[in-house]
């Protein structure tokens, strides 16, 4: 069965039983089958990526106009900006949409991103400590990309093998 969902980021889902795939930048409708799909290529999707969001911010500025309380569009308006490498409009859209909404966890996480991306570290690092509150996991993986520069955790050990033992 196939989906056709728009979506920023993932164009298509392709549902087969339970699991649900994305199929990025993929156009397909019900009924159609993947071979059918056109899928555009990265620069395409990118060059549609773009001018999705440039409309959707135009779009979010009448919204905020209209009503400077509504946090979910200042989130959005941040997101696209960032799509659009306006990084220091996202910090101050994001820093909107906390202030109104301190909880909204996405908001928080996409802030500290912008932060650490425009080279404001201490600034990031404060705002893990506030994400702490909310979501404990998702701050300390956040808490060490800032310190590493990578979400990984410490490589396992390689588990050893007991010595073989000697059959006589």
């Amino acid at each position: 069965m196939w989906m056709r969902i728009q979506v920023m980021q993932v164009s298509a889902y392709l549902a087969i039983g339970f699991l649900i795939y994305p199929v990025f930048g993929a156009s397909v409708s019900v009924g159609q089958t993947l071979s059918s799909a056109k899928v555009l290529s990265v620069p395409e999707t990118r060059t549609r990526h773009i001018q999705n969001c440039t409309i959707q911010l135009s779009d979010l500025e009448a919204k905020l106009q209209r009503d400077e309380s509504d946090f979910q569009a200042w989130y959005e308006r941040g997101i696209c900006q960032g799509r659009l490498g306006q990084q220091s409009g996202k910090v101050l859209s994001l820093r909107q949409a906390l202030t109104l909404a301190p909880d909204l966890v996405p908001a928080r996480h996409q802030l500290i991103l912008a932060l650490r991306w425009t080279g404001q570290t201490e600034k990031a690092q404060a705002e893990v400590a506030v994400l702490r509150r909310y979501d404990p996991e998702l701050a300390s993986d956040l808490h060490r990309l800032l310190k590493t520069g990578s979400v990984r955790r410490a490589p396992m050990q390689p588990r050893r093998l007991p010595p073989p033992s000697v059959v006589k």
